[in-house]
């Protein structure tokens, strides 16, 4: 069948983004995933997306939080570092992230 096909060709961060969006706020907790919400998990980044440029500065103490989190509930997938980045525009990252 067509998901086998594609359950063998993707990666596991990308399966586990499909997931990680379906239970975002359980995870991450209702007030925290009203304000970022998973945009990306590639090369065991997981990418943020925030509506505000000022969510920034005051979500960037969560980060190690959420990334604990989530390797919690998805082992398996590569998580080492959480990035914000604003909505809309290039989507590129900006400094607030977080490794472990």
């Amino acid at each position: 069948s067509i998901e086998e096909l594609m359950a063998g060709i993707e990666s596991p961060e990308v399966m586990a983004l499909q997931k990680l969006r379906v239970k975002w706020p359980e995870i991450a907790g209702s007030a925290f995933s009203r304000f970022a919400l998973p945009c990306s998990w590639k090369d065991g980044v997981l990418t943020l997306e925030v509506r505000h440029s000022a969510l920034l500065r005051e979500l960037r103490p969560s980060l190690e939080i959420i990334r604990e989190a989530v390797k919690r509930h998805f082992p398996d997938a590569d998580c080492r570092e959480v990035a914000l980045t604003i909505s809309g525009g290039t989507r590129k990252n900006v400094n607030s992230r977080t490794r472990g």
